[in-house]
C-alpha cells in the first residue's frame, strides 16, 4: 500500500483472519495470515489494533512527521 495515495488524515482499515488463533474456522485457514506477515504489513504505519477472536481489526495511519 502506498501511503502517498492517501489523502491527508486518511487511513486504511483492515480485517484479517489470523492463522495462529485456535478459534479460526477451518474454512478460513487458506485466507488467514500468520502474525509475522501481519507485523510486516504494519511496518511504517501508526497502528490501532483490536483482537476480536480469530480476526484482527487494524487501522493504519501515516505516522506523524518527525520533528
Amino acid at each position: 500500500m502506498a501511503r502517498s495515495l492517501l489523502r491527508p488524515g486518511g487511513l486504511v482499515y483492515l480485517v484479517l483472519p489470523v492463522l495462529e488463533r485456535e478459534s479460526l474456522p477451518d474454512g478460513r485457514r487458506s485466507s488467514a495470515l500468520p502474525t509475522t506477515e501481519i507485523s510486516r504489513l504494519c511496518q511504517g504505519w501508526h497502528v490501532d489494533k483490536w483482537d476480536l477472536g480469530w480476526l484482527d481489526h487494524l487501522i493504519l495511519r501515516k505516522p506523524p512527521p518527525h520533528r
